[in-house]
């Protein structure tokens, strides 16, 4: 177990460890205008946040606060990565830290020569957004793309991949909606032996954040609880991002900054992490939560791997026995453990 999903499962909110997981964005904007995401539209859906692309020195600054130990590091959050000219830099770098190395992308940007750059410099993953099998579904959800083009950049980055003898995952994701249901099962055909994962995802509406158009359908995620009594969210413990601006974020569903949390270039992240990320962690355990990006977020639902309430403990069973029958259980623990 993650010693931080640990912490999360006992409910501690003061800690000093970062998370193992942090999200680096290396751009916010993108080359495309899909309709399910709110970048296309920042002005209005993201509080006003400009296009911005991370520079060197601010990569730089969040890899020495993160490389006490190996960890995972997203290079994206919101935005196309393969728009930051240093993105090869930025995963060369990572590496030589020890760091897992990830990224999200469209996959108009993988033309041969990036492609061969990242697997030489390491990348552990790439994962490809694809929806739809047939090009006339895939261009009506990646307004912008060319459907051809992105299948041939994926399939060349396989060979490439093959070719150098590189151990990089490659796999594609596809968003399940209206438009895409009926044609997964194409695809895990299609992509069977090329890629080494075709996943499914659910459609989502950012926790509640961006109004989906009709044509997509409804989101269907899964809700741990049916009574909606709202638990603390994990991600305030296992996750941490920082935005292209240097801004860092309670996690993904931060994307507008609402958090107003303090810049890397004014605040260490380590101090940042352990007293104002801390002030909400505590508001989740206390059930206090009063203020956005987190009043209104919904993603606490969707969080299958964590446990809802603290693991019940020796200590807890021992005090739900009332205390006449205490010493009697005491003895007869006794003499099953003294030979």
């Amino acid at each position: 177990m993650e010693l931080t999903q640990k912490y999360f499962n006992q409910r501690k909110y003061a800690f000093n460890d970062l998370p193992d997981c942090i999200y680096i964005e290396a751009v916010m904007g993108c080359n495309l205008r899909c309709e399910m995401c709110p970048v296309p539209n920042s002005k209005m859906e993201m509080s006003g946040r400009n296009v911005s692309v991370m520079s060197m020195d601010t990569f730089k600054k969040v890899l020495d606060e993160v490389s006490d130990r190996p960890r995972k590091l997203h290079l994206n959050q919101m935005g196309e990565p393969l728009l930051n000219n240093n993105i090869c830099e930025f995963v060369a770098l990572a590496k030589k830290k020890n760091h897992r190395v990830s990224f999200t992308t469209n996959g108009t940007l993988m033309k041969p020569d990036i492609a061969k750059e990242l697997l030489i410099a390491g990348i552990d993953q790439v994962t490809f957004s694809i929806d739809g099998f047939e090009a006339k579904t895939y261009e009506s959800i990646r307004i912008g793309a060319k459907y051809e083009e992105v299948r041939s950049n994926i399939e060349e980055f396989c060979r490439l991949k093959k070719s150098l003898n590189k151990p990089t995952i490659a796999q594609i994701d596809c968003i399940i909606s209206e438009l895409t249901k009926n044609e997964i099962s194409l695809m895990q055909e299609y992509w069977k032996g090329k890629v080494d994962w075709v996943v499914p995802i659910p459609l989502d509406d950012w926790a509640g954040k961006h109004p989906l158009p009709g044509k997509f359908g409804i989101r269907n995620w899964i809700s741990r609880t049916s009574d909606n009594i709202r638990y603390p969210c994990d991600l305030l413990w296992t996750t941490l991002a920082v935005s292209a601006e240097g801004k860092v974020m309670y996690c993904c569903h931060d994307y507008k900054l609402g958090s107003n949390l303090p810049s890397i270039h004014n605040k260490s992240l380590k101090r940042i992490w352990e007293e104002d990320v801390l002030i909400e962690r505590k508001k989740h355990v206390e059930g206090r939560i009063d203020k956005n990006p987190c009043l209104n977020c919904d993603a606490w639902k969707t969080r299958q791997p964590y446990i809802s309430e603290p693991p019940i403990t020796i200590r807890d069973i021992i005090n739900a026995i009332p205390e006449k029958y205490r010493k009697a259980l005491k003895r007869i623990w006794k003499r099953m453990t003294v030979r």
